[in-house]
């Protein structure tokens, strides 16, 4: 087909995947850390954190991402190939 149409079949193939490895990347990175200062039977929080990522955003964020990844990728390796006169000096 043409240059284009394999450049939108590249996205609709690698937009998913990377929508679908970032919401997985999100749902582990998942950080909480607490600590806490005890004496004397008492217990005194002293630090809390968490980090959590949002694995929905993340999904969409890695679908448009992907999709764009893909369909500029494919033009790109299109318009430089093997036979362009950059690759015969």
């Amino acid at each position: 087909g043409s240059p284009v149409r394999r450049a939108v079949a590249s996205a609709v193939r690698f937009g998913p995947a990377a929508g679908a490895v970032l919401a997985v990347v999100a749902l582990l990175s998942r950080v909480s850390a607490d600590v806490t200062v005890g004496a004397f039977g008492l217990s005194l929080p002293v630090f809390s954190a968490r980090l959590a990522a949002d694995p929905l955003l993340a999904l969409v964020a890695g679908l448009a991402g992907g999709a764009v990844a893909g369909f500029a990728g494919s033009l790109l390796a299109d318009g430089i190939s093997v036979s362009s006169r950059a690759w015969k000096r």
